[in-house]
């Protein structure tokens, strides 16, 4: 009956537009004007067809916008702005093919919720997930009424609802499931983190919760089942988090001391990777990684104390360097200078080792060269002592001589000359005669000690090279 009372709107509609008169035209808007005249005719059957389904009810926006737009296009073909007429017809044909649209799209809800729900119930899913469930079915009868009543749009509205019921009730088991094999991936982590052992109390809630998610997914509740299971997880991430916040916390801590201690100036190397360590524990953090977290962390506190060591070296390295400077300015070398002189030293002695063998070679035939003449001037030694051995004999007759020659002189006597002879020059002539007559004794002593000594070096000389000798050998 609805159909036939739309083609009868139709009709009438098409018959008066067509009877209206038409304005006087010239060539050139003739064809602007057919344009549009076919377009409002259109827009006519679009909204009476709109208007006959009982869209002022439906869809009173819709088809009020649509009978407005209808009718200005009128208008604006009878003044020839026939761009305005275009666009208005348009708006009008669109807006009615809406209204007429939500019949169509309510009743298509409808019948594939209703798809959907006997389908979960085929698969238990109403014992499983009873409560969202039974929201689906509710919301797919309530859906039914309003499209009896012809109120298309609730009736579409309450079909939107079914469907994401039913939808939750069938995730409700997986969803479950999922929040239990977290909660046992989240207590081996707080384990591995020593939870249980940290914050005892705590881990002993998060077990509670976790016991009570699985014995509800066994009993098929699994709207309770995710409810605790998701308890327990949120419980140990807290504490693991606060866990590793206390590492994180002592690493900053390390990475400022390193600083303080000089860490810039005397181990960058070491307090960069102290710093890009602390990063990746920040970013692991904010992901939940709380494993790699808390290994970050640690690796910034190892790397960090390595550096204030290093860097506190090296200030003490500056200090002694400083100290010294001083020093090297009045004449003793610096630290550095020592060091490089000593290498050069080393590096002397190296070559200096090359060279050593034929400078040994060398030093023994030198020395065999002194030996040779050492010997030589012993046996010159020698010979003056056999000739001062020669010479006593002689001195020895020399002295026995003297006496006589010296009675002989005395037996002289001067001339008389009248004159007395001074004293002093007598004396000094009885001093001469006796100075002239002794014999040289301390010369002789001399010569023979000189012999006696020059023989005992000698003797020492050869012992010596006999035995050099004997250890080059």
């Amino acid at each position: 009956m609805k159909k036939v009372l739309v083609c009868l709107a139709v009709a009438i509609a098409l018959f008066s537009y067509g009877c209206s008169s038409r304005p006087a035209l010239t060539a050139e808007e003739e064809g602007p004007y057919n344009e549009s005249e076919a377009l409002i005719t259109q827009a006519g059957v679009d909204v009476d067809a709109a208007k006959q389904a009982g869209a002022e009810s439906f869809a009173k926006d819709n088809f009020a916008t649509a009978s407005m737009s209808y009718e200005n296009s009128k208008k604006f073909l009878e003044l020839k702005d026939f761009p305005k007429a275009k666009e208005s017809a348009m708006r009008a044909s669109e807006e009615a093919k809406k209204t007429l649209a939500i019949p169509q799209q309510a009743e298509t809800g409808i019948t594939e919720t209703e798809k959907q729900i006997n389908t979960a119930k085929e698969n238990k899913i109403d014992i499983e997930s009873p409560v969202a469930f039974k929201e689906a079915v509710d919301a797919l009868e309530a859906a039914k009424v309003a499209y009896n009543a012809v109120d298309y749009a609730t009736a579409g509205t309450n079909a939107t609802k079914a469907a994401a019921a039913i939808k939750k009730a069938n995730d409700e088991p997986v969803a479950a499931k999922s929040a239990v094999d977290a909660v046992e991936a989240d207590m081996t982590k707080a384990k591995e983190l020593k939870i249980d052992t940290v914050s005892p109390d705590t881990f002993k809630v998060a077990v509670e919760a976790y016991e009570l998610s699985k014995s509800s997914l066994a009993a098929k509740e699994n709207a309770k089942a995710k409810e605790n299971a998701e308890k327990a997880s949120a419980t140990l991430k807290e504490e693991m988090k606060k866990s590793v916040n206390l590492f994180i916390e002592q690493a900053k801590a390390d990475v400022s001391t390193a600083k303080d201690a000089g860490a810039a100036d005397f181990a960058a190397e070491q307090l960069a990777v102290a710093e890009e360590s602390l990063s990746n524990a920040n970013a692991a953090l904010e992901k939940a990684d709380y494993i790699n977290a808390k290994a970050s962390a640690e690796k910034v506190s190892l790397t960090a104390k390595e550096a204030e060591a290093k860097a506190k070296a090296g200030k003490e390295a500056k200090v002694a360097a400083e100290a010294a400077a001083p020093a090297a300015t009045e004449g003793t070398a610096p630290a550095a200078e020592g060091a490089t002189e000593t290498a050069k030293a080393e590096e002397t002695k190296a070559e200096e080792a090359k060279t050593e063998e034929p400078k040994k070679e060398e030093a023994k035939a030198e020395e065999a060269k002194t030996e040779e003449t050492k010997a030589e001037e012993a046996k010159t030694e020698e010979t003056k002592a056999e000739e001062a051995k020669t010479e006593e004999p002689k001195a020895e007759e020399t002295k026995k001589e003297e006496p006589k020659a010296e009675t002989a002189k005395a037996d002289v006597k001067k001339p008389f000359t009248g004159k007395k002879e001074d004293p002093a020059t007598v004396a000094a002539g009885k001093t001469t005669k006796t100075k002239t007559s002794k014999f040289p004794w301390p010369i002789a002593a001399g010569v023979v000690v000189v012999a006696v000594v020059a023989i005992f070096v000698i003797r020492m000389v050869r012992k010596k090279a006999t035995t050099a000798d004997s250890q080059t050998a």
